[in-house]
């Protein structure tokens, strides 16, 4: 499934804002954030037991845009999503 915020509150029974609140109050992060790093999880377990394209991961973890989902590996992992799995399979 492609989750999204609205989507979440909406299956919460609150407000998008209501569940910022909440969400955050609870886990000390924002539901965008909590969401962004689980699919990042996703992405590494892909890319380390699969040989799918980057392309295919990145719509399988929930984006859309495979370069959107690059550039938020690389900020998040320090490499981009090719050099990850090149690393993994290295060792």
């Amino acid at each position: 499934q492609n989750w999204d915020i609205a989507a979440m509150a909406q299956i919460a029974g609150l407000s998008p804002s209501q569940l910022f609140r909440r969400f955050k109050q609870a886990t000390g992060t924002t539901p965008g954030t909590w969401l962004r790093d689980e699919r990042m999880h996703l992405a590494r377990h892909l890319l380390t037991a699969t040989s799918d394209k980057v392309a295919t991961i990145a719509l399988r973890c929930g984006y859309a845009d495979p370069f959107h989902f690059s550039r938020d590996f690389k900020r998040l992992t320090s490499g981009s999503p090719r050099d990850f799995r090149a690393g993994v399979r290295a060792r």
